[in-house]
């Protein structure tokens, strides 16, 4: 019997030792296993800061840029708005002094397009309805100012040198209206009244 007790206690002993002896194993390997899973999450946490810092650093400039743009954007779209409306503007107005002159109001006219050319001097349509009204009062001079002035401002207008060369051949500059029904024609080739115009001055 109490040798049978001293085996169960001897028993009992080693699997104690063997219980302290598996702790201490699991203590002492903590610390390896800690080291490796804080230096895993050192790596990650390296990678995502540094991740962030390039995707930080490349999208930093986007707003701006896309300020920039966005700006562009704007003041384009502004002055294409300034554009229609002064645009309409002229026309509204060209429209108005040809209503004075067919009313018979003809100092009406010409105060209108000449507050028209006063802001919008390359309007085309006005300096052509100006020159027509010098015609119609017999100032040559003045309606050939204008038309130079249109040709020079407009030169692939084939019209405006059609009606700069009439009146140059009038004047009896018939080599100068001739340049300008030759400029008509490359212009418009198939117009038969600038290919008429430049074969009559030609003869």
């Amino acid at each position: 019997m109490i040798r049978q007790a001293a085996m169960a206690r001897h028993a009992t002993q080693c699997a104690v030792l063997s219980t302290q002896s598996s702790r201490l194993s699991a203590q002492y390997s903590v610390p390896s296993t800690l080291h490796s899973v804080r230096s895993t999450q050192c790596l990650v946490l390296w990678v995502v800061t540094l991740a962030a810092t390039v995707v930080g650093c490349s999208t930093l400039h986007l707003p701006v840029s896309a300020k920039r743009e966005s700006s562009r954007e704007k003041e384009q779209q502004r002055e294409q708005v300034v554009q229609t409306f002064e645009q309409r503007r002229n026309e509204a107005q060209c429209r108005a002094a040809l209503a004075r002159w067919q009313q018979g109001d003809a100092a009406g006219c010409k105060s209108l397009l000449l507050q028209l050319l006063a802001h919008s001097p390359g309007d085309r349509e006005a300096q052509r309805l100006l020159a027509d009204l010098y015609l119609a009062e017999e100032k040559p001079a003045e309606a050939l100012q204008q038309l130079q002035a249109l040709v020079k401002q407009h030169p692939d207008d084939a019209q405006a040198h059609h009606s700069l060369g009439l009146l140059l051949e009038s004047l009896g500059h018939t080599d100068q209206a001739i340049e300008h029904f030759e400029l008509a024609v490359e212009l418009e080739p198939k117009n038969e009244l600038y290919t008429l115009s430049r074969d009559a001055a030609s003869e």
